[in-house]
C-alpha cells in the first residue's frame, strides 16, 4: 500500500480550493467585478471559472497564468499582483505565451493545438480547453491572475486576486 499511494497521488489532479473575494464597497458595475475562480483539471482539460457580482459578467477579461516555467514574463499594467511573472495569457477563445523582450512589453504568441471553448451563463465565465498543450509542470504551482476591463481594454476595471493574495492550483503529474 506504501508504494501504491505515492503512484495514485501521481495519478490525481491536484486543485487548491476556490478562490473567492468580495466585491468592494461602491461597486458601480458588478458585471466586472471579479468576486469567485476556480482552476481544475477534468478529464484532460483545464477547467476555468469565473464569476462576478452579478447580474452578468463582462466579455472584456483576460486571466494570465505564472506557469514558473521560464524567466521572461509579463508585468499587467494595473501593478497588481505584486511580484507575479505572467507567462500565459487566456484572451477569448485563444491561449498565448508571453514573448516580450520586456516585461511592459506586450508582445504574445498562440500555443500551437492550445483552443478554449468559452461559455458565459448570466454572471459565471467557464473556459475549457486541453491542458496537454500548455505543458504545465507538476514541480509549478500555476498562479492565475484575472482582470476585468472596460470595453476595449481601455482601463482594468478590477483583478482577481486584489492586493497579496494568490489564486492558485498544482497540475497533476502526467501518468
Amino acid at each position: 500500500m506504501k508504494k501504491l499511494l505515492p503512484l495514485l497521488l501521481a495519478c490525481v489532479s491536484l486543485q487548491a480550493a476556490p478562490f473567492r473575494q468580495a466585491a468592494p464597497a461602491g461597486v458601480v458595475n458588478g458585471k466586472a467585478t471579479l468576486v469567485y475562480a476556480d482552476a481544475r483539471v477534468d478529464q484532460g482539460n483545464l477547467v476555468i471559472t469565473l464569476q462576478s457580482a452579478g447580474p452578468g459578467i463582462t466579455e472584456w477579461i483576460h486571466i494570465f497564468a505564472d506557469t514558473g516555467d521560464s524567466p521572461g514574463f509579463y508585468e499587467h499594467a494595473s501593478g497588481r499582483p505584486a511580484g507575479m511573472g505572467l507567462k500565459m495569457l487566456f484572451e477569448g477563445e485563444m491561449i498565448y505565451r508571453f514573448t516580450g523582450s520586456a516585461t511592459n512589453h506586450w508582445s504574445w504568441t498562440p500555443i500551437p493545438g492550445a483552443t478554449v471553448k468559452r461559455r458565459i451563463d448570466g454572471d459565471i465565465l467557464t473556459l475549457v480547453m486541453p491542458v496537454a498543450p500548455l505543458d504545465l509542470s507538476p514541480a509549478h504551482p500555476v498562479h492565475f491572475f484575472a482582470a476585468s476591463y472596460a470595453p476595449d481594454y481601455s482601463d482594468t476595471i478590477d483583478t482577481l486576486p486584489r492586493a497579496n493574495a494568490h489564486w492558485s492550483f498544482t497540475p497533476s503529474a502526467k501518468p
